[in-house]
């Protein structure tokens, strides 16, 4: 069982993982707080993001990184249509996240093979180069 605290500038509240596992491709969450029990599932997607499920609450949502708090409370707070349930499960996600070293994927690699899949020929080099040069270009056009 993890504890966890959580907050929303008004009132705090203490959450807490009741249990969890880790299906290989994907983990699942039994959370407790602030009188909600909500089971959830998380995995990897594409590109370096994760899914987040909340099947009792029919809601699913794509974060950019477990550890990103704020971003996380709003996309999962709109997605449950409830703030406090949306903290709740953004810091039980961070907590779980760093107590089980679960590390964010560069996804840069992924993005490339789709690219070129696509027909696209430039190395990541060459794309930052092209970046660097339209940057300068925009400079000196001011």
């Amino acid at each position: 069982m993890m504890k966890f605290n959580c907050r929303n500038g008004k009132e705090e509240w203490q959450g807490e993982i009741r249990s969890n596992k880790n299906y290989g491709s994907h983990y699942y969450l039994n959370i407790s707080a602030k009188g909600s029990g909500i089971s959830l599932y998380f995995g990897a997607a594409a590109f370096g993001q994760w899914f987040v499920c909340v099947p009792d609450w029919n809601a699913g949502v794509i974060i950019g990184d477990l550890r990103d708090q704020h971003y996380n409370v709003e996309k999962i707070g709109a997605a449950m249509e409830n703030e406090s349930d949306g903290i709740s499960i953004a810091e039980a996600l961070r907590v779980f996240a760093e107590a089980n070293e679960i590390q964010e994927v560069d996804s840069s690699e992924e993005i490339f093979a789709v690219m070129k899949a696509a027909g696209f020929t430039s190395s990541i080099e060459d794309f930052q180069n092209d970046l660097q040069k339209k940057s300068d270009e925009d400079k000196s056009d001011k």
